[in-house]
């Protein structure tokens, strides 16, 4: 299996959930060979409701325990005359969802309502608005501006400099990061940040940061191949684009707009998709170049999004259970205990407030890797 950028993390996340919530028998290890990226512009600010009172773990509205230990998760829980507490059946949650109706009639390419895609366009062609495959007229970019690749990356253990100062992940931190620089270290999470044009790294009022994804030429390296799958087929853009970055006295602020990720991974049933709303991204840059420290990357991963993910990798459980996610499927429905309500864009929704810090070392691009047996 060898997936690249979020979907290393969208992994480790699950086992992360699953022992955090006390199972799983890896004792919190996974498989690391994924991907990860993000991108484009949103409107609105992003608040989190005041009256959201979460639990140590971001646990929103489940019930907990009572004062008599009697109350689990927003279940009614009844004791029998030795003590034994058992779930009510007839107060289940939400957490199976019936199996999805694909959408893909008339269609060649596209989403297909859940969390996978009905087909793939050729290298070269692009999927249009009515699902078809279209030649693309663009040419990919031949030459970039300074580039700085993400050297080390972690879940913050609290929210301390995080964008919109929310981090519903927290708690995870001791157990996924591991998993998280070993994608790193092994070139598996090939994540690079382009200055577009700029020349002064102290001081540059107005620049577009674009994200890049791709892997290094030999491990551990500074030169880089990039993912032509960075870049939207339509119009060679990239798919994540900050376009009024700025850098004062060696501070970057990129944002808002979306960290977004659209890979065609078949190893999960089509494209894994990983957007963060209203995304944010600060550091310190220093040396006057391409690397710095202190950086955070954060946003919203909407509940709407990532329900059809996860009910897509249940539903592929059903009829294989060898897929490497599937010793952590019982725990998909868990995650529905950590979102929250925020107001992205004017509207409220549920979402789980992402962060992540990083630094960044100088690299180099040169060239475009191969994805046609990807």
């Amino acid at each position: 299996m060898k997936l690249k950028g979020f979907g290393v993390m969208l992994v480790v996340l699950v086992a992360a959930f699953g022992v955090a919530c006390g199972g799983g028998d890896s004792g919190g290890t996974t498989t690391t060979d994924a991907v990860t990226v993000d991108n484009v512009a949103t409107e609105g600010d992003v608040t989190p409701q005041p009256d959201q009172a979460a639990s140590e773990h971001g646990v929103q509205d489940q019930g907990g325990p009572s004062e008599s230990g009697q109350e689990v998760s927003g279940q009614e829980v009844t004791t029998t005359d030795q003590g034994t507490e058992t779930p009510s059946t007839s107060e289940t949650t939400e957490e199976t969802a019936e199996a999805c109706t694909k959408q893909c009639a008339d269609k060649e390419c596209g989403p297909d309502g859940c969390g996978g895609v009905c087909g793939s366009c050729p290298q070269g062609q692009f999927c249009n608005a009515s699902g078809k495959c279209e030649v693309s007229q663009c040419k990919l970019p031949e030459t970039w501006g300074p580039v700085g690749a993400i050297a080390t990356a972690s879940i913050p253990s609290n929210a301390t400099g995080c964008p919109h100062n929310a981090n519903d992940l927290a708690f995870i931190a001791s157990m996924a990061n591991p998993e998280i620089q070993k994608a790193i270290d092994k070139g598996q999470m090939g994540i690079m940040l382009e200055f577009q044009g700029v020349s002064d790294f102290n001081n540059t009022a107005s620049f577009t940061l674009a994200g890049l994804v791709g892997e290094p030429t030999a491990q551990g390296g500074t030169e880089f191949l990039v993912d032509p799958r960075s870049y939207k087929a339509e119009d060679c853009l990239p798919l994540i684009s900050f376009e009024d970055a700025s850098i004062s006295s060696g501070l970057l602020a990129a944002g808002p707009s979306e960290f977004y990720l659209n890979l065609p991974i078949p190893q999960l049933g089509g494209n894994l998709e990983m957007t963060l709303k209203e995304a944010e991204i600060t550091a310190k840059i220093q040396d006057g170049a391409v690397t710095a420290k202190d950086g955070f990357i954060g946003g919203y991963a909407l509940k709407e999004d990532l329900d059809p993910i996860f009910q897509n990798l249940k539903d592929q459980c059903k009829t294989d259970q060898s897929k490497p996610w599937c010793q952590y499927a019982q725990y998909f429905d868990m995650i529905n205990m950590f979102y929250k309500d925020y107001t992205i864009g004017g509207v409220q929704k549920k979402a789980l407030a992402v962060c992540l810090s990083f630094t960044l070392k100088g690299a180099t691009i040169k060239g475009y890797k191969d994805v046609s047996t990807d």
